[in-house]
């Protein structure tokens, strides 16, 4: 099956089964004409080595960051390229070439990121806590164009046969955890559902 079969097929089942999204909560959310000329030309990324994380395995630590699929590494450097790609496909929708050109930087900050465990994409499968907070500024001049505002993206996570199925059709948990953030982050920018062609522009990635 291919991927774009396989979403299909999910959005078919989430329609008869419910929505398969859970919390989503925004602390503020901005309007439309305050980032209709943003052109978002800068992300950084702050995962703080003081968030707690664990190899334990078990069905739901008591840590800040779980984050298993990419193997051993550095995981919260794992995490911070997840929220650039992420972050940088939100904003991407923001098409300074059409609406204006307000170089904007975005920081964001890790509190939480919360996936599955081997165990628990094994069997059950569970919830991806994954929250965080954003902030804009322009780009030139330094000057905070938000508050800083707080996003709690929680998404339900499949587990067992199901989870296997999703990676076997490439739509892995790092797939669904960045078309999250980009979605959340898109809302927040007031520009989700906006079908402008995506910018040419560079975005810089971290400092």
């Amino acid at each position: 099956m291919s991927l774009k079969s396989f979403l299909i097929a999910v959005a078919a089942a989430a329609t008869l089964g419910g929505c398969i999204n859970t919390n989503v909560s925004y602390s503020e959310i901005l309007r439309e004409d305050q980032t209709f000329n943003w052109n978002v030309t800068q992300i950084n990324v702050n995962v703080p080595r003081s968030l707690t994380t664990t190899d334990r395995n078990g069905q739901a630590p008591n840590v800040d960051i779980i984050w298993i699929e990419e193997g051993p590494g550095d995981t919260y450097l794992q995490v911070q390229r997840i929220f650039e790609e992420g972050v940088a496909l939100g904003a991407g929708r923001l098409d300074a070439s059409l609406k204006g050109g307000r170089s904007v930087r975005l920081e964001v900050e890790v509190a939480q990121f919360h996936t599955l465990t081997r165990r628990a994409r094994s069997n059950i499968g569970g919830i991806h806590n994954v929250d965080f907070y954003i902030q804009a500024f322009d780009a030139n001049t330094g000057e905070a164009l938000s508050p800083r505002s707080f996003i709690e993206s929680d998404q339900k996570a499949s587990g067992g046969a199901r989870a296997r199925q999703e990676d076997a059709a490439g739509y892995t948990m790092r797939v669904a955890i960045v078309e999250r953030i980009a979605g959340v982050v898109a809302t927040w920018l007031a520009v989700a559902g906006d079908d402008a062609v995506l910018p040419s522009h560079r975005i810089l990635i971290g400092r």
